[in-house]
Order: structure tokens, then C-alpha cells, then sequence
């Protein structure tokens, strides 16, 4: 490439003071983002122009940020790699997320008029630890505590969660479980759950009925990160009787909650993921 070659000569000759001055962290900083912007990679020229950078300057930012697996490069044309969306994915993540999805889980709830949970695995991945709550005033409700943990057999989110694991993530998990009887429907062996979580996988959602609590129905729906991978279970629970009675507009406003959180945390696939499904 012509253009580079020219940048190239031009920079042997170049003092390195314009990479050392105050400026040259910003830069890095606005050149990773332009290159997250863009649909397509990105010639130097057109990067040049937009970010007002000298070209010896942008090649010299741009070999330092390929050496470093933030950006790839190829006939000279510019995109960010693998680093460059980790280090993005990390920003995300470092939010809080109590901040940034309580709006939307409290809007869910009075939609519904029923108790949101949004969940996670614990460390040992056995357990769902219910990392927000969020209850009607219906004086008739599901009530459970934010902070509290439940294994995932009886759990439709824990259900929901190992769906989408990576099938030897989860067989290997599974191995481990302790099937304890917790309520009347409640999973009590490993090749009932197998199956469970299949069919979980099929259809993009998990319902429980009487499963962790006597009289008390759950649906749960998965919500992605940016890179595609399960992060939380999203999930409504009623009384069972009520959650029955409404278990078709339940499961619609849960999924479409779910697709819209998912691309919050900045996921952009199909959801649930087609390509899982086929």
C-alpha cells in the first residue's frame, strides 16, 4: 500500500516527541473508539481525517495498538481485534449494573404487577444468588429478599442459566449437583434436569411451577453480554394459580425485556441466539 509505505519512510524520520507529549494517551483512547464505531475497517487516510492525527503519528499509534491485540490490520486497512472488545466489554461491566438496570427492571415490574428477579451464578456456578428484586404492591405476591441464594435444580433461572452454558460447562456442573427436593414439582434427578435444560435451550425460556416454592410460579428468560455469553437470568414470579392464567402475555413481556437488557450490556446478536438454536 502506497499510502503506508510513504508513512512508513516518513516516520523513520519523525521524532517521537508528538507519542510522548500529554496528548498521546487521548489519542490512543479516541482512536480505539473511532475504530469501535466504525462497521467496516478503516483506511489511515480516512482514520486521519477524521480524528485530525498526522498520518506518522495515527501509524505509529496503530502498529503499537496491533503489537498489543487492540487492533488488526490488514492491506492497509485498519479494525479493532480482540483486546480492544474485552477492554470495552470490561467498561461495561464496570458500571454498575444496579444503576443502569433498575430502571428498566422496575418498569418490568409494574408491567407485569408481578415480582422481577434478576440472577446470577455463584462462584462454584451451583447456586443463584438473586441480585435484584423487585415487587408490586399487589398485596398478593411472590416475596424473596435480594442477596439470597438458591440452588439452581429448583430454580427457573438457575434452569435458564445452565441452558445457555457451554454444554461441557454444564455437564460437568450437573455431575456435581445435590438434587434436594424443595417443593412439591421440584427436579430430583440429574437426567430429568438434562432434559429440562434442553428443552430451555430450544424454546429461550424456563418455567417453573411449584418447583423451589409450593404455590409458586416462575418464568425466567437469559440475558447476554457483549460478547455473546449468558450473564444473568431475568425472571417474573406470581402465585401459581395467577402466573398459570397468564403464563402466554408473561412469557412475551419477559423475552422482549430480556432482548432489550441483553442489548443494553451491548449484546447485538439474535435473541435468543439462533445459532444455538438450529
Amino acid at each position: 500500500n502506497l499510502d503506508t509505505l510513504i508513512v512508513t519512510i516518513s516516520m523513520d524520520k519523525a521524532s517521537d516527541s508528538t507519542l510522548d507529549s500529554p496528548r498521546s494517551p487521548l489519542r490512543t483512547v479516541e482512536l480505539l473508539h473511532e475504530l469501535g464505531k466504525a462497521q467496516e475497517p478503516v483506511s489511515l487516510a480516512n482514520l486521519a481525517d477524521r480524528l485530525k492525527i498526522p498520518k506518522t503519528t495515527l501509524f505509529k499509534l496503530l502498529r503499537s495498538l496491533e503489537w498489543g491485540g487492540y487492533v488488526k490490520s490488514s492491506n492497509g486497512m485498519h479494525q479493532i481485534d480482540e483486546r480492544a472488545i474485552l477492554l470495552g466489554e470490561a467498561l461495561i461491566n464496570n458500571r454498575s449494573e444496579s444503576v443502569r438496570l433498575a430502571p428498566m427492571l422496575e418498569q418490568l415490574c409494574q408491567l407485569a404487577n408481578e415480582t422481577v428477579i434478576l440472577g446470577v451464578l455463584d462462584d462454584q456456578k451451583l447456586n443463584v444468588i438473586y441480585e435484584q428484586v423487585f415487587a408490586p404492591n399487589n398485596p398478593l405476591r411472590f416475596h424473596v429478599k435480594a442477596g439470597i441464594s438458591a440452588p439452581v435444580h429448583g430454580s427457573a433461572i438457575g434452569q435458564t442459566l445452565f441452558a445457555f452454558l457451554p454444554k461441557a460447562e454444564s455437564d460437568a456442573l450437573i455431575s456435581k449437583m445435590k438434587f434436594v427436593k424443595l417443593a412439591a414439582n421440584t427436579i430430583t434427578d440429574s437426567d430429568t434436569f438434562t432434559s429440562k435444560i434442553a428443552r430451555v435451550f430450544r424454546q429461550g425460556f424456563s418455567v417453573s411451577i411449584d418447583g423451589m416454592y409450593d404455590g409458586v410460579y416462575t418464568v425466567a428468560a437469559p440475558i447476554f453480554n457483549q460478547a455473546g455469553q449468558i450473564k444473568a437470568g431475568l425472571a417474573l414470579s406470581a402465585p401459581t394459580a395467577r402466573g398459570q392464567a397468564n403464563e402466554e402475555t408473561f412469557i412475551r413481556i419477559l423475552l422482549t425485556a430480556g432482548e432489550s437488557i441483553s442489548k443494553r450490556l451491548g449484546y447485538v446478536g439474535d435473541y435468543p441466539p439462533t445459532h444455538l438454536l438450529s
